[in-house]
């Protein structure tokens, strides 16, 4: 969110859009709008506050398995005959384009895969983890439990899966629903069948331009530390620190003043008026 703030949402909206992911404005009648001007869009944007399709969360993600190439989503690879004869084949690579710089996508898999960047909030060794190989993975759960998924990659492979209900917000999973516990499982059985027989420590190579740091840190060559993010400086003159007066404490009922006269009681007789009932 601070990043995001400091190159501004547009540049984060940029970012997704030339991935192929179209967060939906949502409007009003509540119908959505993939393509709105940038500036209907919120800093809710980089925490998922507008929805995407799952095919579009899982061609992003695999921009960032294949370290930065984009290619299209393509349903069908090849078809073939009963003897094996080719009648259509696909060229995916034709239209394949550097979406990313490697690097960044490289630091991404390496932040994504690495057990100890989750163990604070879901705790070591989790549906996230795998202990027979390496894969990136994250989740994404909504405040109020309406849905939940997890996305996960290898080189190899790049996956997701979403679970929820599908009806409008009063319907929801059960409080805790996160998707850790409801979506993260299923993916982890999915890749661990999926990749059965492929090496565990099949990963990637570092890019040429980035460098290790300590731990599992890794920088771009250029941007070895960042003093502060663009923009992000004190306001000047620097504001005085306010002064909050607590009101004294009345002690009790407050009478009103002047004391209000009694209300008339009403006349039995319509015709009359009080006092002269």
């Amino acid at each position: 969110m601070k990043v995001e703030l400091s190159i501004g949402v547009p540049a984060v909206l940029s970012w997704m859009r030339n991935l192929n992911v179209d967060p939906r404005y949502v409007n009003p009648d509540g119908s959505y709008t993939p393509l709105a001007p940038a500036d209907e869009y919120g800093p809710s944007l980089t925490l998922g506050g507008y929805p995407i399709t799952l095919l579009e969360h899982v061609n992003g993600i695999a921009t960032y398995a294949d370290m930065g190439v984009y290619h299209s989503p393509q349903a069908v690879l090849t078809v073939t005959d009963s003897h094996g004869k080719a009648l259509y084949q696909d060229h995916p690579d034709q239209r394949a384009r550097l979406a990313i710089d490697p690097g960044v996508a490289f630091i991404m898999a390496q932040i994504m895969s690495d057990d100890q960047n989750r163990c604070m909030i879901f705790g070591c060794n989790s549906a996230l983890h795998w202990s027979d190989r390496i894969v990136a993975a994250k989740t994404g759960t909504t405040d109020n439990f309406k849905d939940a998924v997890t996305v996960a990659f290898t080189p190899d492979l790049a996956t997701g899966l979403w679970v929820g209900d599908i009806k409008d917000n009063r319907y929801t999973m059960i409080g805790g629903s996160d998707g850790v516990f409801v979506a993260s499982p299923g993916v982890h059985e999915f890749v661990s069948r999926a990749l059965d027989g492929t090496p565990g420590d099949r990963w990637y190579t570092p890019p040429p331009d980035v460098v290790a740091g300590p731990g599992n840190s890794w920088y771009l060559l250029d941007t070895t530390h960042i003093d502060k993010l663009p923009g992000d400086n004190p306001p000047s003159p620097t504001p005085s620190a306010p002064v909050f007066v607590v009101p004294p404490d009345p002690g009790g009922p407050v009478l009103a003043s002047p004391s209000p006269s009694p209300k008339p009681t009403a006349c039995p007789n319509p015709q009359k008026t009080p006092p002269n009932c």
